[in-house]
């Protein structure tokens, strides 16, 4: 066999170390008839084995192998004792069975992406009908869940006798929501009828072996999601120091580039929860790293003939965080990102995502596509101070969709503190805050209720501060 050489397209060897032995059986069904082993020491037949050890995860999707032989260096004969003619770049007939390269399923939705790693067709069971939907399955849901149908993206040819239409992506439309817990157990499989496996290529069966099975989603899509994040030190609240609270992380809501405290919440109960939860951020990501809007610390590969969704290549950038608190249920857990991070700096794009136990969590953008990814992100921002270091943030609320205003205010000496809303004719809404404060930065949050904890009328609002050198008018304006 050391006359032999692999690579992966023409020109481009793998090398003589991939192969590891030869032998004179041949039983792929593709070359005996399905007669099982075929070959004899002095036939046209022999296998070549590759050694393990020396294949690559980058290499093993493709699909363009191709051979060469060195009449010299193998030395095969005829039996009258003539060498076998050297070949070079000579492509070789791919028998090689399919897999399931990437799946993709958003937590609480009812699609699931699944690529193959090249392209496959459904054969019919027990009859010329082809059955799309029941050609592969979900199992180890918590819900008895099942597949209702299966919808090739671009597929080509066409379903007669024989097979299906040829596809390499689809999506699989469950008959219930999958819920988060399912991200751990829910498995896609081929279906095993009498032997024969649901999907095939080329002669090469996707296996259905007992245990043979590919996770519903190989990226957790919502799986922890971020609830709100402040760059003050008391958290979600009223709270001291030059903060404030967001709980937007689409880029609409910024922060100041300081000490940031991030909730996260995890979904799927106690068996999600007491997985270890991390944190994985980074700033101004480079763009050779991001494929379909996320990025990974760990790539993902995929075959090359398809558009990528996932990023093949690895941010080494990250950085990576535990919390530092959690409740006793572990599904609110805090992480402090440190502004002490050369990279938190004033001007720079915050992104981050999760793991959850092994299983990186995203941010998905449409739970009826899980094919949309994006990942969570803040644009870091110096607070321009209004007059008199009394500043409004977000005047413009609608507190049916628990939106708040903030106020910021610069104790320059101490003092008495009020802080009122009025509405325009003049009368009073409610106290924000009557006290006595030292120097030093405040918030205020209003989450437009009356004193009495209802939500006021649409219109104009006034918040009026008034402390020692600080006598200070800003506009809410409340919509619903």
């Amino acid at each position: 066999y050391s006359g032999f050489t692999l690579g992966l397209s023409a020109g481009s060897e793998i090398g003589t170390n991939n192969l590891s032995s030869s032998s004179t059986a041949v039983s792929l069904s593709s070359f005996s008839g399905g007669t099982g082993t075929l070959g004899t020491i002095n036939d046209g037949y022999f296998t070549m084995y590759l050694n393990p050890a020396t294949v690559t995860a980058a290499w093993k999707p493709s699909l363009n192998y191709y051979f060469s032989y060195d009449e010299f260096q193998g030395m095969v004969t005829n039996l009258a004792g003539r060498l076998l003619d050297s070949v070079t770049d000579f492509r070789a007939a791919n028998r090689a069975a399919p897999y399931v390269t990437l799946t993709l399923a958003a937590n609480g939705g009812s699609k699931v992406y699944v690529q193959f790693s090249r392209p496959v067709w459904a054969v019919p069971f027990g009859g010329t009908t082809v059955n799309l939907t029941g050609s592969l399955q979900i199992t180890g849901t918590s819900n008895s869940n099942s597949i209702i149908k299966l919808t090739p993206i671009n597929p080509t040819g066409s379903d007669n006798g024989t097979h299906s239409v040829t596809f390499q992506e689809a999506l699989l439309t469950l008959a219930q929501p999958l819920p988060a817990q399912d991200y751990l157990t829910a498995k896609i499989s081929a279906i095993n009828n009498a032997g024969v496996s649901s999907i095939s290529a080329s002669g090469g069966l996707l296996d259905m072996s007992t245990g043979v099975s590919y996770p519903v989603s190989y990226l957790g899509i919502d799986l922890a999601q971020p609830v709100w994040a402040t760059d003050g030190t008391e958290g979600e609240g009223n709270q001291s120091g030059t903060s404030h609270v967001i709980h937007d992380f689409t880029g609409a809501e910024y922060l100041a580039a300081k000490d940031i405290n991030l909730q996260v919440k995890v979904y799927g109960g106690s068996s999600v929860t007491a997985l270890p939860l991390r944190l994985f951020y980074d700033t101004n990501v480079s763009s050779s790293l991001v494929t379909n809007g996320i990025w990974l610390p760990i790539g993902i590969a995929e075959p090359s003939a398809l558009t990528p969704l996932v990023p093949a290549k690895d941010n080494n950038a990250v950085r990576n965080l535990v919390p530092f608190s959690t409740n006793a249920a572990k599904d609110l857990q805090n992480f402090l990102i440190p502004g002490s991070d050369p990279g938190v700096k004033t001007g720079s794009l915050l992104q981050f995502i999760f793991r959850v136990g092994a299983l990186y969590s995203v941010r998905g953008l449409d739970p009826a596509d899980p094919r949309k990814l994006g990942v969570y992100q803040v644009p870091l921002k110096a607070i321009k101070k209004q007059k008199n270091g009394v500043t409004i943030l977000h005047n413009v609320i609608d507190p049916t969709q628990g939106q708040e205003t903030m106020l910021l205010y610069t104790m320059s000496r101490s003092g008495v503190v009020t802080a009122q809303v009025f509405a325009l004719d003049g009368s009073l809404v409610r106290v924000l805050y009557r006290g006595r404060q030292a120097v030093g930065d405040y918030s205020l949050l209003w989450d437009g209720k009356n004193a009495g904890g209802h939500v006021v009328a649409r219109g104009i609002y006034f918040i009026r501060v008034v402390g020692p050198d600080i006598d200070e008018t800003r506009n809410v304006l409340v919509i619903k």
